[in-house]
């Protein structure tokens, strides 16, 4: 190659290594402040506000040293403390971390691997995740990254400056070299306590290179030289000794037993595709990602034919090893401690890298040519090759370089395939979000009343809430001894029961910090939960509570559930109710016989249309009292909240119990029906209209009409709001729940028509009615009320699988006279 040739190169090399960075760069801060922050992000915030001697102090009594936050604390009084702004110090650190990756293949091996492992770095689910969260661990990957990476050049100088026969008198050592090393190591040491075991690593393969070397001489130097470099690192950790000691010998750590098998095949998984990643641990995918693995650990042939250097392969491997043995060895297989796996993340794609060029220079030796170049040409027609053999060699060499180039190509998108599904289900699928404190906050700013308050179950939750909410209702840390003071945690309990109207109780971290479920199980059995829903780990449940001034007159029912379960008695709160109010239902369980399953108790208030307007399932007290258990002749006293949705439009509806088989759906039979009927329950219009907050709506989109606005709207296969994305099929019934806003005092009474489409313009199924109800009109509307309709759209049994597109049209009850319209994007129907 001439030297010109070898610029151009060069320059070429450089100009793909930008375009990576780019890439890592436009990955990282992609949709970065679209996620809440979580608790652990919320402490970071909260702790980089304080001064540095509070942080230390703060930090002392943690399980993570100073740095990071240090880092942060500095970080935020320059970009402020948004979601985006405290995160992007983990994103400048994930893309350091790339350009780490290159500078390591590039050395270890040559600049083809280095770009093609920075680029695998860079897509890298595994790293993209914790390069957009407010924590240290993307800066612990690239410190690891930089400590190895001054090991490389340490040990490259060594090697060049060293004769091999070891008569050279002198020796010198690289000083940016040893600066790398020093830095990535004090840095790392005030990072995070597992570093010293990444130190370890390194030591011990220099140790290995040492003796390799030995014939070159000046083994003691050497030895001397790193024994300083330990000694400096000891000297600037000095100050934080004691308390990493301390740290690491009190804090608890217990893992979980599982085959090493097995936990390989997780860990390895995460590697590859980060937390979020969905399917089996032995998928296709992850064969592609195991076998580049293990073609990176072979000694490929260097140019020149020369056996690739031990530590081209070993030292990544003992990078990537070194957490792995120590999850495994120190009984710490538990998903809290997964994140450390991101130090090896750099490591498994360096081998894959080398794993993808090494094969690709072995394809392009054996067995298609061996000799493609000018001299190998000159050597046969020397030897008295003929044209016809040279051209048989060419054309050789020729198969060998496009099956090579094949290979690099189709290794790399079946890299791509499953690494872009994972980030599109990261960046945009809200069942793997982090913990939402932002939704949580924005609602019950929305709906709570001065007479409300809200529990927080573990401590370091306070930071994150206080980071978004807004409002003024007291906040209260339940409990507040560890371990838990039974007795004052009922007594706090029951004073706040006696306060309070309603409690919104955020559980998270529940086996730490509550493992007896202490706060729980008293509001299951003394308060009435009304709603529960998970927001990533963080469980918000919202209890209504029965004031003393209560009258809650019992009725009698006496209806039985089959042969197996009976309802003496219920009480209800009152039979009037303000929606975005919690109807509160005490129901009065027996059983006849010993039953057959747990059954799940729903609740149900139903439009006249037999709509379900509102609902609430849960096993009776909440799970505590399971009714497999329940002992002929027993009573269950079993409390639940109904929440009156906001928008619940005015009127009578009936009111409806029973029970079902959670694993088949089916109802246990009163009578000639398969509910137990409460009687009817009115619903009033609220005073003021609720906050677009309070609705809950899966979809916020906002459209427009003449006298009405659509806020936003749901839609799911009936019966399965609690997992909106079951598959629809020909023969169900897909549910609509419409936000509607009066604009004006409506003049018109508006219907709606949601139509089927498939094609261009091709009905195939299409539903129309008022806006809510013949029963309550828009003319009855007030101005600025807000109501919801539910509506269901029948799916024919003559639709083939395929995308449909759902269209709204607003009239005046002539479908034919259209108002307005707009798309509401598209559904998918699936065989049965």
């Amino acid at each position: 190659m001439t030297e010109t040739t070898s610029r151009r190169r060069s320059q070429f090399d450089r100009w793909i290594l930008w375009l990576i960075l780019l890439l890592a760069t436009a990955l990282r801060f992609l949709r970065i402040g679209n996620q809440s922050l979580w608790a652990d992000e919320g402490n970071s915030v909260a702790l980089a506000l304080r001064s540095i001697s509070e942080i230390s102090a703060n930090a002392a009594a943690d399980i993570h040293p100073p740095l990071y936050y240090w880092f942060l604390h500095f970080w935020v009084r320059i970009f402020g403390t948004s979601e985006i702004a405290v995160r992007s110090l983990s994103a400048v650190w994930g893309i350091f971390l790339v350009w780490l990756v290159y500078q390591i293949g590039s050395r270890l091996h040559d600049r083809r691997t280095g770009l093609i492992a920075a680029f695998l770095a860079a897509i890298n689910p595994f790293l993209i995740y914790y390069s957009q969260e407010a924590r240290m661990y993307s800066m612990l990957a690239a410190l690891a990254a930089l400590l190895f990476y001054g090991l490389v050049r340490f040990i490259l100088h060594e090697s060049i400056v060293l004769p091999a026969d070891g008569t050279g008198k002198t020796i010198s050592f690289s000083a940016p070299a040893t600066a790398v090393i020093l830095v990535a190591s004090i840095a790392g040491l005030y990072t995070h306590y597992t570093f010293p075991i990444l130190i370890l690593t390194a030591t011990l393969l220099y140790l290995l290179w040492v003796y390799d070397s030995r014939r070159r001489g000046f083994v003691s130097i050497r030895l001397l030289q790193w024994g300083l470099l330990l000694i400096v690192m000891g000297f600037f950790y000095l100050p934080w000794l004691g308390t990493a000691i301390d740290r690491l010998t009190s804090w608890p750590r217990s893992g979980q037993d599982i085959a090493w098998t097995e936990a390989l095949s997780e860990m390895t998984r995460l590697l590859a595709l980060g937390p979020v990643a969905q399917g089996d641990t032995n998928s296709v995918w992850m064969v592609i990602f195991i076998l580049l693995f293990i073609l990176g650990l072979f000694p490929w042939a260097r140019p020149g034919r020369r056996r690739s250097h031990w530590l081209s392969w070993l030292l990544p491997f003992a990078w990537l090893a070194t957490p792995v043995f120590l999850i495994l060895l120190a009984d710490l297989y538990k998903p809290a401690f997964f994140k450390f796996l991101i130090v090896s993340v750099a490591p498994f794609v360096l081998l894959m890298g080398r794993g993808i060029t090494g094969f690709e220079a072995s394809l392009k030796r054996n067995p298609w040519g061996r000799r493609s170049t000018t001299a190998a040409a000159i050597s046969d027609k020397r030897a008295g090759k003929s044209g016809n053999q040279q051209a048989e060699v060419a054309a050789k060499s020729s198969a060998g370089k496009w099956i090579s180039l094949i290979w690099v190509v189709v290794t790399l998108i079946l890299v791509i395939i499953p690494t872009a599904m994972t980030l599109q289900v990261y960046y945009f699928d809200q069942d793997v979000s982090r913990d939402d404190y932002r939704a949580i906050a924005s609602y019950i700013e929305a709906v709570s009343q001065p007479d409300d308050a809200v529990i927080l179950n573990a401590p370091g939750q306070q930071e994150v809430f206080d980071y978004y909410y807004g409002g003024d209702i007291p906040v209260y840390g339940l409990p507040e001894q560890r371990p838990v003071d039974k007795a004052a945690a009922v007594a706090q309990l029951e004073q706040l029961a006696g306060q309070h109207r309603q409690l919104f109780a955020l559980f998270w971290a529940t086996d730490e910090s509550d493992p007896d479920s202490i706060v729980e199980g008293w509001l299951d059995t003394h308060a009435y939960k009304s709603a529960e829903t998970w927001q990533g780990n963080v469980r918000f449940v919202i209890y209504a509570t029965q004031q003393a001034t209560d009258d809650w007159p019992e009725q009698s029912s006496g209806a039985s559930l089959g042969d197996q379960i009976r309802l003496n008695s219920y009480a209800l709160s009152s039979q009037n109710i303000t929606s975005g109010e919690v109807l509160q239902l005490q129901l009065a369980w027996q059983a006849l016989s010993q039953a057959d399953a747990d059954y799940t108790v729903f609740v149900q208030l139903l439009d006249a249309r037999n709509q379900v307007a509102v609902q609430r399932d849960a096993p009776p007290i909440s799970g505590g009292a399971p009714t497999g258990r329940w002992q002929t002749g027993e009573v269950v006293i079993d409390n639940h909240g109904l929440f009156i949705s906001p928008g619940t439009a005015p009127g009578d509806y009936l009111l409806i119990t029973g029970m079902y088989n959670p694993q088949t759906g089916e109802r246990l039979i009163s009578g000639a029906a398969d509910y137990i009927d409460l009687g009817t329950v009115r619903v009033e219009r609220p005073d003021t209209p609720p906050a677009p907050a309070a609705l809950g709506m899966d979809t916020d989109r906002s459209f427009k009409f003449d006298e009405v606005t659509m806020l936003g709207f749901d839609h799911y296969k009936r019966g399965f709001r609690h997992a909106p994305d079951t598959p629809l099929h020909p023969n169900d019934l897909l549910h609509f729940t419409f936000f509607w806003q009066a604009d004006v005092q409506p003049t018109a009474a508006w219907w709606f028509t949601v139509r089927l489409i498939q094609g261009t313009d091709k009905e195939v199924a299409a539903v129309s009615g008022p806006l809510v109800s013949k029963e309550y009109p828009t003319l009855n509307w007030e101005e600025g009320e807000i109501v919801r309709g539910e509506h269901d759209l029948f799916l024919p049994d003559y639709l083939t699988s395929d995308r449909y597109q759902l269209q709204l049209f607003l009239h005046t009850g002539n479908p034919e006279a259209i108002a307005d319209r707009v798309n509401l994007g598209q559904i998918t129907i699936s065989e049965p």
